[in-house]
């Protein structure tokens, strides 16, 4: 009976503990230390569109120039623009990635990818000139007090459960975890709902959230022109968008197509197989996604050319990372 006493006072403890005394704190408590008024107004505007798992490769022809053909967006930036064709990425990862580029620091293991872990980024240090219009995707580093909560996208899923899951899954003997808990394998959220039947159904599950979130982007993009066609030169613009990555479902005009994660690719590890007809398959669907994006990125450099912003403006096209198409 004592044993069951004390567990019962553990349920209130473990809880309380979880919510403030570890990392995850910060995914449940942001606080906003602000970032002031704006102090030197500049008149430059910035934008800043940061692209995903772009590789290099599939951009350059034989003579390792841009293919301007297939890619006309991409030539057009690099023939007026500096171009970095050396540079490379710090992770894999778009969640150590995108902070890395935002602060210019590498980011520690186990580090979140919000303003909490990271309160000196590009938009902190911009307040202090500029209006920053910033749509984020994965991570969360702008604070409310620089971007308006209407800006906002909020995390979905059910965080608190999601998170308890996980923080029980830490706490508990894996042997307990495995018997009592739901499991955390081929999701991103919502471990407590029921779980897949098999692996395969598992991933099927995953697919058919990265295929929600590749048909969300163009919707982003839009909004994004929106964000562009409207700012002031004092305004400092920015966009992560989940492009060339994976799902690849679009062809190079934008119809999207019945594509998902190419077969071949190995799903729970995100390596390819050996069969390299898969893998130039893979590639192909791959390319065709790339030219889709060249295409975005060419509305967005007219927009800027017609508002007579385009030979003013700091403009920043980067990627997190590439993609191999090796075996393996």
């Amino acid at each position: 009976a004592e044993f069951l006493r004390l567990l019962g006072l553990a349920s209130v403890i473990a809880p309380l503990y979880f919510m403030f005394l570890t990392p995850a704190r910060g995914l449940l408590w942001q606080a906003d230390a602000g970032a002031g008024e704006r102090r030197n107004a500049s008149e430059t505007p910035v934008v800043v569109l940061v692209l995903d798992e772009l590789s290099l490769a599939v951009l350059l022809d034989q003579d390792g120039e841009i293919d301007a053909g297939r890619l006309p967006g991409f030539a057009r930036l690099a023939a007026t623009s500096t171009w970095y064709r050396n540079a490379t990425t710090v992770s894999t990862r778009t969640e150590r990635a995108v902070p890395a580029l935002l602060t210019g620091r590498y980011v520690a293991e186990g580090q979140l990818p919000m303003y909490s872990q990271h309160r000196q980024n590009l938009f902190t240090v911009l307040a202090a000139s500029h209006r920053v219009r910033a749509l984020e995707s994965v991570t969360r580093l702008c604070p409310k007090s620089v971007c308006s909560a209407e800006k906002a996208t909020p995390v979905p899923g059910n965080l608190w459960r999601d998170t308890s899951v996980v923080y029980l899954h830490t706490l508990l003997p894996a042997s307990w975890a495995e018997a009592w808990l739901p499991g955390l394998a081929g999701r991103w959220r919502d471990f407590a709902a029921p779980p897949a039947e098999d692996t395969d159904a598992a991933m099927a599950a995953f697919g058919v959230l990265a295929w929600d979130m590749g048909r969300s982007q163009p919707r982003l993009f839009r909004r994004f022109l929106e964000e562009l066609a409207t700012s002031d030169r004092d305004t400092a613009t920015y966009l992560h968008l989940a492009l060339p990555h994976a799902p690849w479902l679009y062809l190079p005009d934008g119809t999207l197509y019945n594509g998902s994660f190419v077969a071949g690719e190995d799903k729970a590890r995100y390596a390819w197989g050996s069969d390299t007809m898969l893998i130039d398959q893979g590639r192909l669907r791959y390319a065709m996604q790339v030219e889709y994006t060249d295409r975005l990125l060419n509305e967005m450099l007219d927009l800027l050319e017609d508002r007579h912003l385009f030979e003013d403006s700091l403009l920043v096209v980067v990627s997190d990372h590439g993609i191999a198409f090796t075996p393996g």
